[in-house]
């Protein structure tokens, strides 16, 4: 299977407004690259939703690009328990369900304990395909 590498960004979590509020994160996800051709006429139309507890914000969809750059930032309020933010690459679907490629999950902990990332790059864990194959692929921190 193709190898993912989508570059994400985060600043350190922070009080939230006020100085005293809940901790918040910022994302910027920047690109993907060497993305499968997954539609009929080997393409893709990339979008990545970012995930954490019941936030749920997506980029904007890039149209037949194997290597799409996003550069969209969100700012994410870490209340709740979830601890880690999952980045999920889909392909979207005219028709049907739009298809998950890949993922990738921050431990929140992790994310504070590096207190900024600058354009790291990361591999994605693949998600099951039409084989019902899942491999999982570690964070690259560098």
């Amino acid at each position: 299977p193709a190898k993912l590498q989508p570059r994400a960004a985060a600043a350190t979590a922070g009080a939230g407004a006020g100085g005293g509020g809940v901790p918040s994160l910022r994302i910027t996800v920047h690109s993907a690259q060497n993305l499968p051709k997954v539609d009929t006429f080997g393409s893709i139309d990339p979008y990545v939703a970012v995930l954490f507890g019941s936030t749920d914000q997506r980029t904007r969809t890039v149209k037949n690009d194997m290597a799409p750059i996003f550069d969209e930032t969100f700012d994410i309020s870490l209340a709740g328990d979830a601890k880690e933010v999952v980045l999920v690459l889909y392909d979207w679907e005219r028709v049907g369900k739009d298809r998950a490629i890949g993922e990738i999950r921050l431990p929140v902990r992790w994310l504070a304990e590096q207190g900024s990332l600058s354009r790291q790059s990361y591999g994605l864990r693949s998600l099951t395909d039409a084989n019902g194959i899942a491999a999982d692929v570690k964070n690259k921190a560098g």
